[in-house]
């Protein structure tokens, strides 16, 4: 019977410890980054110190792809790049034509909300589905 037991309990010790990839979770999910990345987003917040930056970010939106292409758009100007995932899928970096290259830490990364940091300055963004 214990063993019984152990054997039925041990899954859902070891899922959460293994599966949590990011300080701001989740736990772990069934899709892959790539797809939970691919999408059409806008800024929900900006934060530079502490301080609110939403405002400035209010017609900019980015546009992801699975197959690492990425679009930056504000306003009426667009930007064309792409995007890839390096340090084992904890940092997204991303690479446009005339802007450079830029590299974040992803803090939290769900298929409605993706946030990361900028790993140079304490910049940090939560972006939401547009």
């Amino acid at each position: 019977m214990r063993k019984t037991l152990f054997l039925l309990l041990l899954p859902a010790l070891l899922i959460p410890a293994s599966c949590k990839k990011y300080d701001e979770g989740p736990y772990m999910s069934f899709w892959p980054k790539a797809e939970r990345i691919a999408n059409k987003w806008k800024v929900a917040k900006a934060d530079l110190n502490g301080a609110d930056s939403t405002n400035f970010y209010r017609t900019h939106i980015l546009e992801f792809t699975d197959q690492g292409t990425a679009i930056y758009q504000i306003g009426n100007r667009k930007y064309f790049g792409s995007w890839q995932l390096n340090n084992n899928g904890k940092d997204f970096d991303l690479d446009y034509d005339s802007l450079g290259r830029f590299s974040y830490q992803i803090l939290r990364l769900k298929d409605k909300e993706f946030w990361y940091r900028d790993k140079r300055s304490n910049f940090s963004f939560q972006l939401a589905p547009f």
